[in-house]
């Protein structure tokens, strides 16, 4: 499934699941995932809602990878409320779920509920990573407000000083060699 997902054959590996269910395998959080990542590209949401359905009743919902799936399922169809649902109803939330609402957001051209949900995050006491900011940074650019701009800026370097000094102190020193 994982091959056929990568190679741009997402039907051949959702009929790979489908053979893989009727045979009685049962899905985990290792296969969800991509069944999500081929359903996003196909784009079907009646086999959508049934597969959210079986992730549900094998307790997979929640799972930080399998509801980032879901959150960008919903959102790449413009179904922002169910995204925002999936999203809402783990109370304990990981990075990869904000990323996935953060850019739903975003890539469906709601840029300040993209960077609202930023500001959530923050106050979650969560750490933006890298793909957060360049999702964030999207969404400000296009809207082309100048002073939030700085202001990401000036998190993105609060949120790299460490490796920023480390990796000044390493070159410092090899200068001083030479």
């Amino acid at each position: 499934m994982r091959s056929y997902t990568r190679l741009e054959l997402p039907s051949k590996a959702l009929f790979l699941f489908i053979a893989m269910s009727k045979a009685g395998v049962l899905i985990d959080c290792y296969t969800l995932p991509i069944v999500l990542k081929a359903l996003t590209r196909v784009s079907d949401v009646k086999l959508g809602l049934q597969v959210h359905s079986v992730a549900i009743k094998h307790g997979l919902g929640a799972h930080e990878f399998c509801e980032s799936g879901f959150i960008t399922f919903y959102s790449k169809r413009g179904e922002f409320e169910d995204a925002s649902k999936v999203f809402e109803e783990n109370p304990e939330r990981e990075l990869g779920s904000w990323n996935a609402v953060m850019g739903g957001l975003s890539q469906g051209g709601r840029f300040k509920e993209a960077i609202t949900m930023f500001l959530e995050l923050k106050k979650s006491g969560l750490k933006p990573n890298e793909v957060t900011m360049v999702t964030v940074t999207s969404a400000c650019a296009s809207l082309g407000d100048l002073n939030l701009a700085l202001q990401l800026h000036k998190c993105v370097f609060q949120a790299r000083s460490f490796e920023k000094t480390r990796y000044c102190d390493v070159e410092f020193a090899y200068r001083r060699v030479w």
